[in-house]
C-alpha cells in the first residue's frame, strides 16, 4: 500500500483541519481525522460505509462503495 498510497503523519495542521470538519460536520473524532488526512493528501474520492454517501468535504468526494 505504500507505493501507491500518501501516508500523512498526525501534525498540528491535520488535527486543526480535524476539529474543524468535527464542529462543522459532526462527525466522530476520528471519522474527522479520516477526513482531514484524504483533505491533505488532495484525495479525490474517499471510501467509507459510515459517511454519508456522495458528502462533498473540500473536494473529497466521499464514497460508500458497498451500497449497489
Amino acid at each position: 500500500m505504500y507505493k501507491i498510497c500518501t501516508v500523512q503523519n498526525f501534525s498540528k495542521e491535520m488535527i486543526l483541519s480535524a476539529s474543524d470538519l468535527r464542529a462543522r460536520y459532526s462527525f466522530s473524532f476520528w471519522d474527522s481525522m479520516i477526513v482531514a488526512s484524504a483533505v491533505l493528501s488532495q484525495c479525490n474520492i474517499l471510501a467509507s460505509e459510515d459517511m454519508q454517501n456522495n458528502m462533498v468535504v473540500k473536494n473529497v468526494n466521499i464514497k460508500n462503495i458497498f451500497l449497489l
